[in-house]
């Protein structure tokens, strides 16, 4: 490539391009002188009417993806709190019964004990009648 390039502008035959060699080059026919830089539309596709007509289109669907995200959100945190409520419940009836447990074998503890003391008094009764 750089030496095609080089052939047809380098006039001196000094290796380089000379600023004066690539304008000369520049300005006969062989250099492409079409813009590849034109715009995609040559026409406009829409007028300001049209734009700000889509952009509330944009903005109220957008509003509206918002407000049904939040719906979603809020059923899914009233679920959330339904099922830690209903878990809540099952702990505190599971503590109520472990409670009632342990309230009825401190009493059947210590009814022992006044068992064991009884039997030490009557044990000592006996000893001392005979």
């Amino acid at each position: 490539m750089r030496e095609h390039v080089v052939k047809h502008m380098d006039k001196n035959d000094d290796g380089f391009i000379q600023l004066s060699e690539f304008l000369d080059y520049a300005k006969g026919k062989e250099f492409d002188h079409s813009d590849p830089w034109d715009t995609v539309f040559e026409e406009q596709l829409f007028n300001e009417d049209e734009l700000a007509e889509f952009e509330k289109k944009l903005d109220s669907s957008a509003q509206k993806e918002l407000e049904e995200l939040a719906k979603k959100e809020a059923l899914t945190r009233e679920e959330k709190i339904a099922k830690y409520e209903a878990e809540s419940k099952l702990n505190m009836d599971m503590l109520k019964e472990h409670s009632e447990k342990l309230k009825e074998a401190i009493m059947a503890a210590n009814k022992f004990k006044e068992l064991e003391k009884a039997k030490k008094v009557v044990a000592a009764n006996e000893a001392a009648q005979q």
